[in-house]
């Protein structure tokens, strides 16, 4: 399993910082998580594999990230 890159085509492991987009209605906003690991499944529909990257945010939350081209590594 290859990882999962960011939009600067950086690979993104276990442990680095991600801030991605957060879009409710009109406002945008970023924010950031830790990445616990990643996951790669098949897609039931289509049998391809998709990978989904987990990790959590300053609250501790868990967060589900599918698209890994539309967040950036800030930290590490």
């Amino acid at each position: 399993m290859k990882n999962p890159r960011d939009f600067m085509n950086r690979e993104i492991t276990e442990g680095v910082i991600l801030v991605y987009p957060v879009r409710r209605m009109s406002a945008m906003w970023l924010k950031k998580i830790t990445v616990k690991r990643i996951v790669e499944t098949t897609d039931q529909k289509t049998g391809r594999p998709t990978q989904y990257i987990i990790g959590t945010n300053d609250n501790g939350r868990r967060i589900t990230l599918t698209k890994a081209d539309r967040c950036v590594i800030v930290g590490v």
